[in-house]
């Protein structure tokens, strides 16, 4: 029945004017079983039944081959069709499949001047395009492909001055930019050169544009104000990003001083962000290797990435230096340490991955309960007469609230907490991540604030001290298990 569509099908149908319209008169009978057989999709590949979803949407994109003509009415949705399939086939490793879904439904997109869309639809092209093995006879068309249409909504953002400084257009260039460094060339054969060099020239336009659309918005402030001004931590981040990737690729062809230049622009907007992943990076291809390993240690779970190997081979000279000097205990202690911080920063992204909005809250409201309960026991033990009653009191109470949060045997504790099945072990992973949760927050009134304030960086390095207390006491457990692995010795 029409009046029974789910609301995430409605919604998503009403994300497009037209399609909007449509529905607000109702289906056609080819529209009702698009969605209904787009729901079933969905629901199988919620239950990872991959197999099943992938058979019904090849089913239904053949309805609407490349080749045919589209009612207006039906735009839209075979775009998001095609999209989904894209998705589907590529998670079966489909990659030359995978590629010409998402490149159609980019050109449906197009069609209906749904640019950020068609944007998602070629990052994706421009990813696949990444993984193609460059021998295959197709590959120079695809390549083709993704810069023709990558050129055309280019054009379109840019051209948009709303669309040009939004944080999605900026994210767009960065990736864009990023995929054409990483498309492989001939070896090291002449024209491989060419292509390269041309990769750069693709790359650098992509990561200036993103720039600029994003200090574009400078020009809201008020007048005389600096750009280090800008507000909004996502958007400081898309800024240090891809000012890093400027100075990586200046770096590469030998343009030092113009890398030092994009370099003190990420220090400026990661410090006003709070990135110590990206000031760590920073400060490494600066060359100051030494600050780099102070900033790293800040970077927390919640933060943690890098690529195999990056964090070795980074801090390699570091322990040659020490070599060189004939202080090798240091040096196989420095790379101890710093396999323990690649491994913890490889692993963590996986583990952790990203916590949904209740589970932050849930571990915020623990997180507090369990640090006042800590200090109450503190103090309690220090408490004499009518103190020490007025203090038990209080425990009692925050004791009994810390039931009703997390339930008479814990069994409400937020997915990561609950691995361990030791309590205290549970309750130290809590104020981990709580702590974390905590610097993000905190790094984040940073970002938004007009001036800076000191009162804030001082709560922000005293939530990094206590985050760094609680890895310790961690690690000194020496539990092996799944999150707990991350600090283990």
């Amino acid at each position: 029945k029409r009046s029974m569509i789910p609301i995430g099908i409605s919604m998503e149908v009403s994300l497009n004017e037209r399609a909007a319209t449509k529905a607000a008169f109702g289906f056609s009978p080819e529209q009702e079983m698009r969605i209904a057989e787009s729901f079933i999709i969905r629901i199988k590949t919620e239950l990872d039944e991959i197999e099943p979803a992938y058979r019904l949407i090849t089913k239904q994109t053949s309805l609407y081959p490349p080749n045919a003509s589209i009612p207006e009415r039906d735009l839209y949705g075979v775009s998001l069709l095609y999209h989904r399939a894209g998705h589907l086939a590529l998670s079966k490793e489909k990659l030359l499949e995978s590629f010409n879904y998402f490149r159609h439904s980019a050109e449906l997109s197009i069609e209906m001047e749904q640019f950020i869309s068609a944007a998602i639809n070629i990052e994706n092209m421009a990813y696949i395009l990444t993984k193609m093995d460059k021998n295959n006879p197709s590959f120079r068309i695809y390549r083709r492909d993704v810069e023709r249409l990558d050129d055309e909504v280019s054009s379109h953002l840019f051209n948009n001055s709303i669309l040009r400084t939004t944080n999605l257009t900026a994210v767009y260039h960065n990736n864009m930019g990023v995929y054409a460094l990483l498309t492989k060339t001939d070896g090291d054969t002449l024209s491989s050169g060419v292509e390269r060099m041309l990769a750069i020239k693709r790359a650098v336009s992509h990561f200036t544009i993103g720039i600029r659309g994003l200090e574009e918005t400078a020009s809201l402030l008020p007048v005389g104000a600096s750009k280090s001004t800008i507000k909004g931590r996502r958007k400081l981040y898309l800024l240090s990003l891809l000012h890093y990737n400027m100075a990586e690729i200046a770096t590469t062809i030998g343009e030092q001083e113009k890398a030092f230049t994009h370099l003190d622009k990420v220090m400026r907007f990661s410090k006003k962000g709070m990135f110590p992943e990206l000031r760590w990076r920073a400060l490494a291809l600066k060359g100051d290797l030494d600050g780099a390993l102070r900033e790293i240690e800040h970077v927390t779970l919640l933060r943690a990435n890098s690529l195999p190997g990056e964090i070795m081979s980074t801090f390699s000279p570091l322990v040659n230096r020490l070599i060189s000097s004939g202080k090798v205990e240091e040096a196989f202690n420095l790379v101890e340490r710093l396999s323990e911080i690649e491994r913890i920063n490889r692993m963590a992204p996986i583990l952790i991955g990203s916590i949904k909005e209740d589970e932050k809250k849930k571990y915020l409201t623990l997180y507090r309960r369990f640090k006042r309960i800590n200090e109450l026991e503190g103090r309690l033990e220090h408490a004499k007469g009518d103190e020490r009653g007025y203090i038990e009191d209080m425990l009692m109470r925050e004791e009994k609230l810390l039931k009703t949060d997390i339930g008479e045997h814990w069994e409400n504790m937020p997915t990561l907490a609950s691995l361990p099945s030791d309590r205290e072990l549970s309750k130290k992973v809590i104020m981990l991540i709580g702590t974390a949760l905590k610097i993000e927050n905190t790094a984040k009134t940073i970002a938004n604030a007009t001036e800076e304030n000191e009162k804030l960086y001082r709560a922000y390095n005293q939530l990094l001290d206590e985050y760094k207390t609680h890895t310790e006491e961690l690690a000194e457990l020496g539990y092996d298990n799944s999150i707990l692995a991350l600090f283990a010795p």
